[in-house]
């Protein structure tokens, strides 16, 4: 379908976890792109809807729990407060911003897992599993570490290299460790779990990534490549913990939705939270998930393209001849304060230079519909844009044909 025929769309931007606050590198490359092209469509009278929320399920959570001799529900009510009030604070235009401990999202992750299983689309399989030796507890493969038996590279966890990228299980790994526990000694022990066969669907993917998407970028293509060159194998949607989504299968007792299962499924519930709080507004969640006229865009780190590449300088000489060369189409992104970034303020074009304006004094672009206003950050680099002496229609022509891209450089 082409873009033109899309009726709405649905705009999610990366669940942020909830075991700490979201920092510059979060905002300018996931939130703040996200958000200007959702401001852009609703400029444009789109139908549109902006979907964010809190991961809080995990092993990670946990562990911070523990350390502070408090419950986890108290340690991810802690950052969602947080992390929600820095979004509030910055101006990011959530239409809802909710988490995957909010009964909706429990009750859908659950429907969802029990579909599957009554479908025959998991397989049930018994196998040992590595687990500390003195708690007794299971340990996730996040939580088991050693050498990557590809590369060589120690701190390898048990479910991928950081360092190649490749996909691991626990048992692959040379001399694994337990994470948390280094001096704990490693068992294994029988357990069950529902497993997803990836397998199945290798020959598919490989022929709608590899073959029909080669305009992704090179290194998402890359990425995806080396995953599907390697053979996709089945992996298991459930852990053996005490924190998370319960398995909704009789014999499943003590075991929970794998996290990477569960927290995907948050954009589509937190959707239908929002259309079940204002069904008059947003009509049915299916019409934004499954009705053909509608698009998703799903917003990750990096997820936008570029049109011209963001550029750092630091001194007016360099950013004078970029700019006569008509090499910052897109934006100028260079220190506040500095020679180049008082000459950044008198160019009658877009400018995205540093600012050290505090978070809290932040405003987001396109808040006043005349002119684009002016976006604050942190002394670490918070992105500043602005545009002089534009109308609302300049903005809208000189923006329709970019797509946006803020990196933080230096």
């Amino acid at each position: 379908m082409e873009e033109n025929k899309f009726k709405r769309t649905t705009v999610t931007a990366a669940l942020p976890y909830a075991n700490g606050g979201v920092h510059i590198g979060h905002l300018a490359g996931v939130y703040v792109p996200a958000d200007i092209y959702v401001r852009y469509l609703r400029l444009k009278k789109q139908e549109v809807m902006f979907i964010g929320g809190s991961d809080e399920h995990g092993v990670p959570v946990t562990i911070r729990a523990r350390k502070e001799g408090i419950t986890v529900q108290e340690v991810v009510d802690r950052y969602h407060n947080l992390i929600k009030k820095s979004f509030e604070d910055f101006g990011i235009s959530f239409d809802i911003y909710s988490r995957t401990t909010s009964n909706i999202h429990h009750k859908f992750a659950s429907d969802f897992f029990r579909t599957l299983y009554d479908k025959h689309e998991l397989v049930e399989k018994t196998e040992e599993q590595f687990c500390d030796e003195v708690t007794g507890e299971f340990l996730t493969d996040r939580n088991i570490v050693g050498t990557c038996p590809r590369c060589g590279a120690e701190g390898a966890y048990g479910d991928q290299c950081e360092k190649c990228g490749a996909t691991l299980s626990p048992d692959e790994l040379i001399n694994p460790t337990n994470k948390n526990n280094p001096g704990h000694g490693l068992v294994k022990k029988a357990t069950k779990n529902w497993y997803l066969p990836l397998n199945k669907w290798q020959d598919w993917l490989k022929q709608w990534i590899l073959e029909d998407h080669k305009e992704w970028r090179p290194n998402v293509y890359g990425q995806c490549k080396s995953w599907l060159d390697m053979d996709l194998q089945p992996r298991a949607m459930t852990r053996d913990l005490d924190w998370g989504i319960p398995v909704p299968v009789e014999g499943a007792e003590g075991k929970v939705l794998y996290v990477w299962f569960d927290a995907p499924i948050g954009y589509i519930s937190n959707t239908k939270e929002l259309c079940d709080a204002q069904p008059e507004k947003w009509g049915p969640w299916q019409k934004w998930w499954q009705d053909p006229t509608s698009r998703q865009l799903v917003h990750k780190l990096d997820a936008f393209q570029t049109t011209k590449v963001v550029a750092h300088y630091e001194n007016m000489a360099e950013a004078r001849h970029a700019i006569q060369k008509n090499e910052i189409y897109a934006f100028l992104l260079i220190p506040d304060g500095t020679e180049a970034g008082l000459m950044a303020q008198k160019q009658p074009k877009i400018s995205f230079y540093y600012s050290s304006v505090s978070l809290a004094a932040g405003s987001l672009l396109f808040r006043d519909l005349k002119t684009i206003s002016t976006l604050g950050g942190a002394a670490a680099g918070m992105a500043k844009l602005s545009a002089l002496g534009k109308t609302n229609d300049e903005i809208m022509t000189f923006l329709q044909p970019i797509a946006v891209d803020l990196h933080m450089i230096g």
